[in-house]
């Protein structure tokens, strides 16, 4: 069964999750983001002695890799720590062993489990589809006769049927999505996340038909958080809106008036090159003249492709990834610019659509935004400067804060 621990940012969830593994004779996977989080749960765990993998060579590959070395940890019966990025590699191999002795997943925030898969050229996805697969259900299935394939060309491709991870959608556009032989490989699962019903997670769960529950957190400090199926009550939003001061005003904010401004094709758009140059100005008066404390204390994000357009002095070392969660070295942060206006890829949106799943672009957008805000000083109930000149990501946060915008489920 997957539990979804849905709780607000701060709430205790990967604490609870730790005092779960330590009272607990069961055997634990546990994945985060980062790696700098691994030490963590090492050190949180120590009768649990907890390792993570290595990079390690192996006779039949003839390669060195983490994949060796995660191996060997579950040939072991080690409980494991590890990050999203070697999750996703996971082969048959691996999710046999999960099954076999029986783990317990315990995954820090959601991960990636959908995108765009756009390693064929259209010819090229002619083919394949035409001699080598079958579909079902949008997944694409390796053709049987062809089953002795050894080719370069669809060796890859053969490689992620065989593992149910490839989709097409439109006989046009390719999909790869996290197999889902590995959600159904644990004896039971919990998934630590926030607003999970506006994530990718969410609908990839119920295109495939995977069963799920919510749980809450409850306690009050570390040593008593625990994870919990009882409903637990948590603190309205607008219980923050005191620590939250958001720069308005037509001066600072016309750029992000249009509902589509600062989206990723909007900075992609050739005839926006010149108000990326605002954008970039912009950012540097609020540094300049609306933070306090100095470089130091500014957090910012945009698309990674348009970083090196818009960073400027005083602030340009505090760039985070506008996808940062479950991290907390940046709590010290409370000049924050949002520079950004986040949207479900549209391929991904209508797959999901396309077969039945309601899909809540807004819910994604706000989620995605308060993950990242909440990296910072907020997350100590301190206050912060937040700087949104996007329109609709401003209006999103605003409602939330105003407690105008129904985050519960289950």
């Amino acid at each position: 069964m997957i539990h979804v621990v849905d709780a607000p940012t701060g709430q205790g969830k990967t604490n609870a999750a730790i005092n779960y593994m330590n009272s607990h004779d069961e055997r634990f996977l546990f994945v985060t983001p980062y790696k700098t989080e691994l030490q963590r749960i090492i050190k949180s765990c120590p009768e649990k002695k907890f390792c993570q993998p290595e990079a390690e060579y192996s006779k039949n590959t003839k390669v060195i890799t983490k994949k060796n070395g995660i191996k060997r940890l579950f040939k072991s019966k080690r409980n494991i720590v590890t990050t999203h990025a070697l999750f996703r590699l996971f082969d048959e191999e691996m999710i046999e062993f999960c099954k076999r002795y029986n783990y317990i997943l315990i995954l820090d925030e959601v991960t990636d489990v959908a995108e765009i898969y756009d390693e064929l050229k259209p010819d090229d996805l002619k083919v394949l589809l035409e001699k080598f697969v079958t579909v079902d259900n949008c997944m694409l299935k390796w053709r049987e006769d062809k089953a002795g394939y050894n080719g370069n060309k669809f060796l890859r491709e053969k490689g992620l049927c065989d593992m149910n991870c490839l989709y097409v959608y439109g006989q046009t556009t390719m999909l790869w999505q996290f197999s889902i032989d590995i959600f159904s490989a644990f004896k039971e699962s919990f998934i630590l996340t926030y607003m999970f019903q506006g994530q990718l997670q969410k609908y990839y769960y119920d295109f495939h038909g995977l069963e799920y529950d919510r749980w809450y957190v409850k306690g009050n400090n570390l040593d008593n958080y625990q994870l919990t199926p009882d409903r637990q009550e948590y603190g309205s939003p607008s219980q923050n809106k005191s620590l939250v001061s958001i720069v308005d005003g037509e001066r600072m904010n016309s750029i992000g008036d249009d509902y589509y401004a600062l989206s990723s094709t909007w900075y992609n758009d050739e005839k926006h090159q010149d108000d990326i140059d605002i954008v970039r100005k912009k950012l540097v008066t609020f540094f300049k003249h609306y933070a306090e404390g100095g470089s130091d204390y500014a957090l910012w994000t945009c698309f990674i492709d348009d970083q090196e357009s818009l960073k400027g002095k005083g602030y340009a070392k505090g760039f985070l990834s506008c996808n940062a969660k479950a991290t907390n070295l940046y709590k010290n942060k409370n000049n924050l610019a949002y520079m950004i206006n986040t949207f479900i890829n549209p391929v991904i949106k209508q797959f999901f659509e396309g077969n039945g799943i309601t899909v809540d672009g807004d819910m994604y957008a706000l989620s995605s935004l308060i993950q990242w805000v909440w990296r910072s000083a907020i997350r100590d109930g301190k206050p912060i400067k937040l700087y949104i000149p996007s329109s609709r990501m401003r209006n999103l946060f605003e409602r939330w804060l105003d407690d105008e915008i129904d985050v519960e489920w289950g």
